[in-house]
Order: structure tokens, then C-alpha cells, then sequence
């Protein structure tokens, strides 16, 4: 049996990585209970504890994605407390200042060719670019947020260019070493 007059009034922060510690503030939370299990979406969140007189403190779990959070406590003669938020808590990809590139390839490639960068955090990417004037229109984010795959576009002259990777929240990171772009037909 569910109790009535019990509800979520917010939580803090709205969003935020896997293992971000987010503080529920709860309307009608008992003083004493025996269970408590929070999900967000399908994705069970770690319970830590009371945070206050009417919150309570829980973790997002690593796989979970942007959706709203359900609470259930179980007050054992009285029932369950059950409640979802109003809201929806957005998951993040993580601290994007964590944006490394380790590597750029191939050696060398022509306009309209396939390239690529290695590295770290790269899920965070939302634009590519060759040097500070040449935008990639096509990229693709391969999942595990190590490699990023994009065609060097059509009208690319021949040269060396660093690749620059642009965030919305950090800025750009730009590659140490260059893409070598070279005259269609030539292999070198």
C-alpha cells in the first residue's frame, strides 16, 4: 500500500556525470523507515543516506541516462512512500576538461578521405576542425569516447594541419602532431 502525502520537491544538482552526488528534498519523508531504493529512469542510484530532516543523498550510476527520478521507501506497517519528481535529471559525459588527443592519422590522406583521432574524453566533442579555418561537416563519435572518425572535407588544399576539437564548456583542444592532406592522386 502506497501512503499518500509523500512527494519530491527537488533535487540538487539537475545534472551531472556517473557518480555525481545528488541531494533529493522530500515532502512527508518518515522519521523512521526500514528500505530505501531511488532509480533514475530503470538505473538503481546508490543510496548514501539521510542528508537533512527531508532529504536524502544518492549517487548516479555509471549507464545511466537523462530521465526522472523515483523514489520508494518502504515504512514497513505503514506501506510504501513513493514518489517521482517533477523534473527530469540530465546525465552529462563527464568533466570535459579530461578532452585528450593522443593521436591523428592516417599519415597521409587527400580531400574527401577518411581520418582520424585518438584519445581520451572525446564524447565531449562537438565540433572538428582543420587548423583554425577548415570545419569537418561529417564526424563520428565512436562509443567509449576514444575515437573520433571524420572525412577531410572536398576542398581542403594540400598542407599540414593540426586537428582542433571544440567543447561547448572547455574551449578547444588542439592536436600536437599534424594531418598531412594531400593532392588527389598522390600517395605521399
Amino acid at each position: 500500500m502506497a501512503v499518500a502525502n509523500f512527494a519530491i520537491m527537488g533535487f540538487q544538482p539537475t545534472q551531472g556525470p556517473s557518480g555525481t552526488n545528488v541531494t533529493i528534498t522530500l515532502f512527508g519523508l518518515p522519521d523512521f523507515y526500514e528500505g530505501t531504493r531511488v532509480y533514475i529512469g530503470a538505473a538503481e542510484m546508490t543510496y548514501l543516506g539521510k542528508a537533512g530532516r527531508d532529504s536524502i543523498r544518492v549517487v548516479v550510476p555509471d549507464g545511466a541516462t537523462s530521465d526522472f527520478i523515483y523514489v520508494q521507501i518502504d515504512d514497513g506497517d505503514r506501506g510504501y512512500f513513493d514518489a517521482q519528481s517533477a523534473q527530469q535529471f540530465t546525465v552529462t559525459a563527464g568533466d570535459v576538461t579530461a578532452v585528450r588527443i593522443v593521436s591523428v592519422g592516417p599519415a597521409n590522406v587527400q580531400p574527401g578521405g577518411l581520418a582520424f583521432v585518438t584519445g581520451s574524453g572525446l564524447n565531449s566533442v562537438q565540433q572538428v576542425s582543420l587548423g583554425p579555418t577548415i570545419q569537418v561537416q561529417t564526424f563520428q563519435k565512436l562509443p567509449g569516447g576514444a575515437r573520433i572518425n571524420f572525412s577531410v572535407p572536398s576542398t581542403t588544399p594540400p598542407g599540414d594541419y593540426p586537428v582542433i576539437l571544440h567543447t561547448t564548456t572547455s574551449g578547444s583542444v588542439r592536436s600536437t602532431s599534424q594531418l598531412r592532406v594531400v593532392a588527389r592522386g598522390d600517395s605521399n
